[in-house]
């Protein structure tokens, strides 16, 4: 149970998340009080959609409180799919890619024959060269930025690779 609004006063004035707000969201990241609620605005619109039966064609995994269990699920269900072929889970991996466009974009809104589009991922110390299509230096100044569309799909496992081997769920860090 939250405290009584009178113990989170203090905070709210200084625009800060109160701690015991924090410890009740513990996947909500930030404590600026402003980003704080939109990001748990925008968890909770992604998360009724889904339980009333529609499906983002983009998914938010800082919304998700296992976001690896979540990719899990997106190469099962295109194993799922592609069984006639023989592929089986333990011979699949995980393939991503990242697109040239941003959530906003016409692409973004149309629906995937397989796989699953990601959005809302942050690049540390680097940023996303759109032209070269990989990661490079910083922007003067800007300690991150925002990564494009990533298309996380499935693969069967390249060859060489140990047979029986987990899927390859630690490419993506949040």
């Amino acid at each position: 149970p939250l405290p009584p609004a009178a113990a989170c006063r203090t905070p709210r004035r200084a625009a800060q998340v109160p701690a015991e707000w924090a410890a009740a969201a513990r996947h909500v990241g930030g404590s600026s009080l402003g980003p704080w609620l939109l990001s748990l605005q925008q968890r909770t619109e992604q998360l009724a959609a889904v339980a009333r039966g529609h499906r983002p064609t983009s998914y938010s995994l800082g919304a998700l409180g296992n976001p690896q269990a979540f990719l899990a699920a997106a190469v099962q269900e295109v194993v799922r799919r592609r069984a006639k072929d023989g592929w089986t889970l333990d011979s699949a991996a995980i393939v991503t890619k990242v697109m040239a466009f941003d959530r906003d974009d016409a692409q973004a809104r149309k629906p995937l024959d397989e796989g699953i589009f990601i959005h809302g991922l942050i690049l540390d110390g680097c940023r996303w060269d759109r032209q070269h299509g990989r990661l490079a230096e910083p922007q003067p100044r800007a300690l991150s930025a925002s990564l494009p569309i990533v298309h996380v799909s499935a693969s069967v496992a390249a060859a060489g690779a140990a047979a029986g081997a987990p899927v390859g769920l630690s490419l993506i860090h949040i």
